[in-house]
C-alpha cells in the first residue's frame, strides 16, 4: 500500500471498492451499536429472561479484555472491530430469533440441528445428581463418539453455569457464544492478512468482511458449532504460520492457545486432526524447502515437533480405533454418507445440491467445486431473512478473477519472501477442494472463506487490473454454470 498518498490499491477502480467498503463499515458502526442495545433489551424483557443480557455483558466484557491485552497498539482498531461484528451478529440473531419465533411459533425452524443440540442439552439438565464436569461429558460416556456430542456437553454446560448463577437457561445463550467467536474470528483475520502481506487497512477490511460474512453470520443464528470450529481452525492455522515466521516471540500462551485450537479442531469434526496434521506438514515443508532465512532455531525445532506430534496423533487414534485396514477407507464412507444423506428421494432443501449429488462421482465432484462459488445462489426467497445468506456470494462471484489469479500466483512466488501468502493459498485449496467435495454445504463455507477472503483482499490491494476488466470473464462463468444446471436437474 503506497502509504504516502494513502491509496488503498494500485489501481483506482479497485482502491474506490476498498474505500467505499471502509465508508461502509464506519457508516454502519453506531446504528449497529444502539440497534443491538436496544433489541437485546426488548428481548429481555419480552422473555422475561436475564439470560441473554448477562452473558452478553459477560462476553463483551471478555472480548475488550481481550483487545486491550493482546492488541496493545492497535488496542483502538481491536476494539472498534470487535464491537462492530459482535454487535452486528448479536443484532442479527436477536432478529433472526424474533421471526423464527413468529413465523414457526418456538425458537427453531422446525426439527433442525439447532431444535435437537438445545433438546439434547435439556435432556442432560433434567437428570439429577450430575455435575458440570458430568453434564458435559455425558453423551460422550454413553459411547456417542461424533464431534457433535462434544458441543452439546458444551451447550449443557453453559445452561448449567446460568443455573450456578442463579438465572434461568436460555437457547440464545449458545448463540450469543457464536456471536463471540464471530468477532474474534474477525480479530485473527485481521492480524493473519497483515501476516500475508496486506496493507494496514486493506488488512482491517479483510477482518470485518470475515466476521461479518452473511453465511457466517446466518449460522451463527442457530445452535451449531461452526462458528466455534471456524474460530480454532484460523487460529490454530495463523499461529502455526507465525510461529515459522516468527514475527512474535513464542511463548507458553500462544502455544498453548495453539495446542489447545487444535484438540478443539479434531474434536469437533471426524477426520480433521489427519487433515490439519497433513496441512502442517505441507506448510512446514514449504518452509524447509523454501530456505526461509530464518536464524531462530526455535521455530525451526518447533516446526518439525509440531509435525511429528500431530503425525504421531493420528497413529495413535487409528491404531486405537481400529482405522487401521479396512476402515482405511472411512473418508469413502463419510463422502457416501453425504451423498446419501443429500442425493436421496426426499432429500432435505432439494434443489441443484441435491441434483449434483445425484450424479455419478466423477461428474458430482467438479461440479461440486464449480458451484461451490456460486453456492447459496442468489435466488430470491420469499422467507425474506433467508436472502442475507447469499449476499456474500454476489461478492465472492465478482471476486472470483482476482481470487483465481492470486492463487495462480501466489503458488509460483518465492518462499523466502512471501511464505505466509504461500501457506495461505495452500491451506485455501486444501479446505476449499476437501469440504466441497466431501459435503459440499453452506453451513461448513466458514471453514475456508476467511482464506480466501485474505487472498482477494491481497489481489485487489496488488493487483494493477480493475475488477471491472474481469466482468465479461464471470458473463462466461455465468453462462457455463447455467448450462450445467439445466442438465443437473434433468438428470
Amino acid at each position: 500500500m503506497n502509504t504516502i498518498t494513502g491509496t488503498l490499491a494500485i489501481n483506482p477502480w479497485n482502491h474506490r471498492l476498498l474505500r467505499l467498503m471502509e465508508k461502509f463499515f464506519s457508516a454502519l458502526f453506531p446504528p449497529v451499536i444502539f440497534m443491538a442495545t436496544l433489541l437485546l433489551a426488548v428481548v429481555s424483557l419480552k422473555e422475561m429472561v436475564l439470560a441473554p443480557a448477562v452473558f452478553s455483558f459477560i462476553f463483551l466484557a471478555a472480548g475488550l479484555l481481550v483487545c486491550r491485552l493482546v492488541f496493545k497498539a492497535d488496542r483502538g482498531k481491536a476494539i472498534r472491530l470487535f464491537l462492530q461484528v459482535f454487535c452486528f451478529s448479536l443484532l442479527f440473531t436477536l432478529i433472526f430469533y424474533l421471526v423464527v419465533l413468529h413465523k414457526y411459533g418456538g425458537p427453531y425452524m422446525g426439527e433442525s440441528d439447532s431444535y435437537r443440540a438445545n433438546q439434547a442439552a435439556e435432556e442432560v439438565l433434567e437428570l439429577e445428581g450430575l455435575g458440570s464436569r458430568e453434564a458435559f461429558l455425558y453423551y460422550i460416556l454413553q459411547g456417542n463418539s461424533h464431534g457433535n456430542w462434544y458441543y452439546i456437553g458444551f451447550v449443557t454446560l453453559l445452561y448449567r453455569i446460568s443455573h450456578a448463577m442463579g438465572i434461568n437457561h436460555h437457547n440464545l445463550v449458545p448463540r450469543l457464544v457464536n456471536s463471540l467467536m464471530l468477532a474474534l474470528l474477525a480479530l485473527v483475520a485481521w492480524r493473519f492478512a497483515a501476516l500475508a502481506g496486506c496493507g494496514d487497512r486493506v488488512s482491517l477490511l479483510c477482518g470485518y468482511m470475515s466476521g461479518l460474512w452473511p453465511i457466517s453470520v446466518f449460522r451463527s443464528a442457530f445452535i451449531r458449532r461452526d462458528a466455534i470450529f471456524a474460530f480454532f481452525l484460523l487460529a490454530a492455522v495463523f499461529l502455526f504460520i507465525r510461529f515459522l515466521k516468527n514475527e512474535k516471540r513464542v511463548n507458553l500462551v500462544s502455544l498453548g492457545l495453539f495446542f489447545f485450537s487444535v484438540v478443539v479442531v479434531s474434536s469437533l469434526r471426524l477426520g480433521f486432526l489427519a487433515i490439519l496434521s497433513g496441512l502442517f506438514v505441507l506448510i512446514a515443508g514449504l518452509y524447509f524447502y523454501g530456505g526461509i532465512n530464518n536464524k531462530n532455531l526455535l521455530s525451526r525445532i518447533m516446526a518439525g515437533m509440531i509435525a511429528v506430534l500431530l503425525l504421531s496423533a493420528v497413529l495413535a487414534v487409528n491404531v486405537r480405533n481400529n482405522y487401521i485396514g479396512d476402515k482405511l477407507l472411512i473418508l469413502n464412507e463419510v463422502v457416501e454418507h453425504y451423498t446419501d444423506r443429500r442425493g436421496g428421494f426426499g432429500a432435505e432443501n432439494p434443489g441443484i445440491g441435491v441434483s449434483i449429488f445425484r450424479l455419478p462421482m466423477y461428474i458430482s465432484l467438479p461440479m461440486r467445486l464449480l458451484y461451490a462459488n456460486i453456492d447459496p445462489a442468489p435466488i430470491p426467497s420469499s422467507f425474506l431473512i433467508l436472502n442475507y445468506r447469499w449476499l456474500g456470494t454476489l461478492f465472492w462471484f465478482m471476486c472470483l478473477p482476482v481470487l483465481y489469479k492470486t492463487v495462480f500466483h501466489g503458488l509460483f512466488l518465492p518462499a523466502d519472501k512471501f511464505f505466509a501468502l504461500k501457506s495461505t493459498v495452500i491451506t485455501f485449496l486444501v479446505l476449499f477442494i476437501l469440504i466441497n467435495g466431501i459435503t459440499f454445504e453452506e453451513a461448513h463455507q466458514p471453514m475456508y472463506i476467511p482464506f480466501g477472503l485474505m487472498l482477494i483482499f491481497f489481489g485487489l490491494e496488488r493487483q494493477n487490473v480493475s475488477y471491472i476488466r474481469y466482468f465479461p470473464f464471470l458473463g462466461a462463468f455465468a453462462a457455463l454454470a447455467l448450462a450445467l444446471y439445466l442438465p443437473a436437474k434433468l438428470l
